[in-house]
């Protein structure tokens, strides 16, 4: 019993450890506007007015999800419809609109720097005014353990199938590394595949596998799809491969796989 509560008790304090935890300017790279869709910003700097106010990990969060744009731990300013979005340079536009019959203008910008990473985020609401929230600097070896156990894009070059034979893509489940609490392996071969969570491993048989040019609005930088029918599978695993042929994106039974684009 005592084995039992030790456990819970440490399981808490893990999830709130991460819960609180800000988010840093190096955990992301985003490399197209809708890889921010459902990432939770979590700030250490808070300024209305001349002065910076320091906040605590986790009081303010802030997450585009869908046609909303959330803001929690700010008095006077919430949750906004986004009319609009697009890119200017290395910088995501949002138009707003908020206020009894969604009438009134406002505009968000996310500010990220010429690898992608956020530096600032940018409110400007039509009623309370300017709101900037900044987030803090991570250290080098910080950044390198939480990334060290992923695979990067740039690994592997891949055209079709027959490249991703043989290797193995160490991902995280939607579009944030720090969600989970081990990372998902699948291991590539001619005529199997292994998908690994934790310490359960599922083997599907490769039937065949074709790849097809390919755009969709839900990941600009993909050109061409790899589908894979498995034996046994109604559902083919899909594997979507970018303009600089890296795998962008794997999908199967409804889950999204990613790999760090910051290596």
């Amino acid at each position: 019993m005592n084995k039992i509560i030790v456990a819970l008790c440490s399981l808490l304090f893990s999830f709130l450890s991460n819960a609180q935890e800000y988010t840093y300017k190096t955990d992301r790279s985003f490399k197209h506007i809708h890889e921010v869709e459902s990432y939770t910003f979590k700030p250490s700097i808070y300024q209305q007015t001349k002065d910076q106010l320091g906040i605590a990990a986790g009081e303010v969060q802030i997450q585009i999800k869908g046609d909303s744009l959330l803001i929690e731990g700010v008095p006077g300013v919430g949750n906004y419809h986004i009319k609009s979005r697009f890119r200017i340079n290395d910088n995501f536009i949002y138009e707003l609109l908020q206020g009894a019959g969604a009438m009134k203008h406002s505009r968000f910008r996310i500010i990220n720097n010429a690898y992608g990473q956020t530096q600032i985020l940018y409110l400007f609401d039509k009623d309370t005014g300017p709101h900037v929230f900044l987030l803090p600097d991570d250290t080098p070896e910080n950044q390198k353990a939480k990334l060290e156990e992923y695979s990067a894009q740039r690994d592997h070059f891949v055209r079709s199938y027959i490249n991703l034979c043989g290797k193995d893509f160490i991902a995280f489940q939607g579009n944030d590394y720090r969600e989970l609490a081990e990372p998902t392996e699948i291991s590539f071969e001619k005529r199997k595949i292994e998908w690994t969570e934790g310490k359960s491993t599922e083997q599907y048989k490769v039937k065949r596998a074709t790849t097809y040019e390919y755009i969709t609005p839900d990941f600009p930088a993909v050109r061409s799809l790899i589908k894979v029918k498995l034996k046994k599978q109604k559902e083919r695993l899909l594997v979507y491969v970018n303009y600089r042929h890296e795998v962008e994106c794997i999908e199967f039974q409804g889950k999204q796989l990613f790999l760090t684009n910051i290596k």
